[in-house]
């Protein structure tokens, strides 16, 4: 403990500075902490604990809670929230940025060549677009009225004051939309977003125009009732006194303004980052072969941790087969050790190079065993069956004599040679196959009979379906058959 504390000096010096950093951030003293509650790893090291209680002059620290368990849960909290195949209680980490950002926006252009505008336009300005205390994510927007090109610096503020210059965007096109004659006041909306690469993001600025139209409205209606209180008032007077009749007024139009927000939007945005050097060709292609390399290692990897465990698999199945009593026929006794040998041979292979032939090599000997196993439980049906359906395909032919007597006799001739070609090399194979003990390779194989009947099958079918002929409509002589009519 006492080397690994020396050791570490140098790193338990900077570990107990984010508390002052937390103290001074929270704007709390030492004497206003209560109760202190430790989470992580610092609760494994004692040399921390004892500097946290020498520091904030606290002797208990609180360990209520499991710091490991309670990351893992709320992480996956997190994670859950993230994707929508779960539904749990909303649970998210909130994160804020370390520095200040601000943002100062200028013209593009000289004082001289500015249009003049109603209401004097304020072309330098700086703005707070981000405190310490904002999380990560934040949008915000800033409505300008701009007539011309703008460029917007945005920097970042350290707590000793410090600016730093992160990026500086050009935004062109505004003087080509201010010039149109629709608009004393143009605006410039410009949306910000703190994204959690703790970049500002600058979508495509928009620039409003706010048009005026003209409308003739009749203003009648909106003094008819002065004019009836003036007419009430004056028959109040007297009844007698009637006075003449007032000449009716022109109605009186009054033009209305209606404004119009016309929104444009600005594509045409050059951005400088800082603080981030930008690759050159040759670096940019370095870096793409690079991550080529690290894909194809870590495929190579899976595929090499997929032959291992195949290989694995290949050898316990392998000695568990061998092991059984029904399987020790087609294995024979004589060759069980000699197989084990191999097994444990194949084993040590495991932490060498080359298993991956070895598997094939394993492989094909357990295939081999267990293919003797299933051609024995399938040989005598297949040989049946077989001999049942060539005798049918024989039946068939005797059929056509008289159902297809246009079928000629070498056509016959060729289906039955092959069908008897078939029954002798099966009656051949069967033979052979009394002589071969179990625990060897078998004569023939299942498969090898299904493809002989196919031929078989095909030569039948081809020949069977052959046509009736037509009838020819001249007789011996060449004369033209007459056709018989029906009376």
């Amino acid at each position: 403990r006492e080397e690994f504390e020396d050791a570490s000096a140098h790193l338990f010096d900077r570990a107990i500075t984010p508390v002052y950093e937390v103290l001074k951030r929270a704007n709390l003293s030492i004497d206003e902490v209560d109760q202190i509650e430790l989470l992580g790893g610092g609760i494994r090291i004692p040399k921390i604990q004892e500097m946290l209680i020498q520091t904030l002059q606290k002797n208990d620290l609180g360990v209520h809670l499991n710091g490991d368990e309670a990351m893992c849960f709320g992480s996956a909290f997190i994670a859950s929230n993230s994707s929508a195949s779960f539904k749990v209680r909303k649970v998210y980490l909130t994160e804020s940025s370390t520095t200040e950002s601000q943002s100062t926006s200028t013209d593009e252009q000289s004082a001289e060549n500015h249009t003049a505008t109603p209401v004097a336009i304020v072309y330098e300005k700086n703005y707070v677009l981000y405190k310490r205390t904002d999380y990560l994510g934040q949008k915000k927007s800033l409505s300008l009225t701009y007539d011309t090109d703008m460029k917007i610096d945005v920097y970042s503020e350290s707590e000793d004051g410090k600016k730093e210059k992160v990026s500086t965007y050009v935004i062109k096109g505004i003087d080509t939309v201010a010039s149109n004659d629709i608009a004393n006041q143009p605006k410039v909306t410009l949306s910000f977003e703190l994204s959690r690469s703790v970049e500002e993001r600058v979508p495509t600025p928009k620039k409003n125009k706010t048009a005026k139209a003209t409308k003739d409205t009749n203003a009648t209606n909106e003094t008819d009732g002065t004019s009836n209180t003036t007419s009430d008032a004056a028959n109040t007077t007297t009844d007698e006194a009637q006075p003449a009749e007032p000449t009716p007024a022109q109605p009186q139009f009054v033009k209305k303004t209606k404004k119009r927000t016309i929104p444009y939007p600005l594509s045409q945005i050059e951005k400088t980052f800082y603080g981030l050097p930008s690759l050159t060709t040759e670096q940019l292609r370095a870096s793409k072969e690079r991550l080529r390399w690290l894909e194809k290692r870590d495929e190579d990897k899976f595929k090499t941790e997929k032959s291992k465990n195949d290989y694995e698999t290949v050898i316990y199945a392998l000695r568990d087969w061998i092991n059984e009593e029904e399987n020790m026929p087609f294995v024979g006794a004589a060759k069980v050790e000699e197989i084990q040998e191999i097994l444990r041979e194949a084993e040590n292979w495991l932490e060498e190079d080359g298993y991956n032939a070895k598997y094939i090599e394993i492989n094909g000997k357990f295939s081999s065993l267990k293919m003797r196993k299933e051609e024995y439980g399938l040989r005598d049906q297949a040989v049946d069956n077989a001999k049942s359906k060539l005798q049918k395909l024989l039946d068939k032919i005797d059929d056509w004599t008289t159902k297809k007597a246009w079928i000629t006799t070498d056509q016959k001739k060729d289906v039955i040679d092959k069908i008897k070609e078939v029954l002798a090399w099966l009656e051949d194979v069967v033979e052979k196959q009394k002589g071969i003990a179990l625990d060897e390779d078998p004569a023939f194989k299942v498969s090898e009979i299904d493809n002989k009947l196919k031929r078989a099958n095909q030569l039948f079918d081809r020949v069977n379906s052959t046509p009736k002929p037509k009838e020819k409509d001249t007789d011996s002589d060449g004369k033209k058959k007459k056709k018989k009519t029906p009376k």
